[in-house]
């Protein structure tokens, strides 16, 4: 898998995509079975291309509806800095996420459209990084977009690309710029 890596005067963005592990999971039983654990063994998992949703790569789930798992414990050489801040960020997962990184629950997502990110500064500051493990589940539920009603198919999957980035220990997130009908503009952060 080729990793690229950017940099620009105050972030250094790693690229993750390439060859991850994946795992359907049917019956929802792979917290339990500790499929997000580092010292998983994945080996008999299969390998497929992110950013992809479950159908690209993997010709016997087509049309799957339900939970698969992502694993990826192969990565660029990331020079963790004192200086620095360390995002996990990534484009889009379809439809309902939760991440881990070396076994430690990061947090969940439930918008399949838009990207999002968590801080990963404390844990690969101690002890590297070793393992990011992805739960999705493309199931449809009451109030997601686009509704149940459509007859939309929901594809799953890792769809958009995943990343590193290293940030300044000072930075800013979540800006929001509005423009009214009068030409007044408000930037919140």
């Amino acid at each position: 898998w080729g990793s690229r890596r950017e940099q620009t005067m105050y972030r250094e963005t790693y690229d993750l995509a390439g060859v991850w592990r994946f795992q359907p999971d049917p019956h929802d039983d792979g917290e339990a079975l500790g499929f997000q654990n580092q010292e998983l063994n994945h080996r008999y998992w299969r390998e497929t291309a992110i950013p992809s949703c479950f159908e690209s790569s993997i010709s016997d789930v087509e049309r799957y509806s339900g939970v698969a798992w992502y694993r990826l414990t192969r990565f660029p050489l990331i020079e963790i800095r004192k200086n620095r801040g360390y995002l996990l960020r990534f484009g889009s997962v379809n439809n309902h996420a939760k991440i881990w990184v070396n076994g430690l629950l990061l947090g969940e997502n439930n918008d399949p459209f838009l990207p999002f990110e968590f801080d990963i500064s404390s844990v690969i500051s101690a002890y590297g990084l070793k393992s990011i493990a992805v739960r999705v589940d493309n199931l449809n539920r009451r109030g997601d977009l686009p509704g149940r009603h459509t007859g939309w198919y929901q594809a799953g999957g890792i769809t958009r690309g995943v990343e590193v980035v290293a940030v300044p220990p000072v930075y800013l997130e979540k800006i929001a710029v509005t423009a009214d009908h009068l030409g007044q503009i408000s930037i919140k952060s």
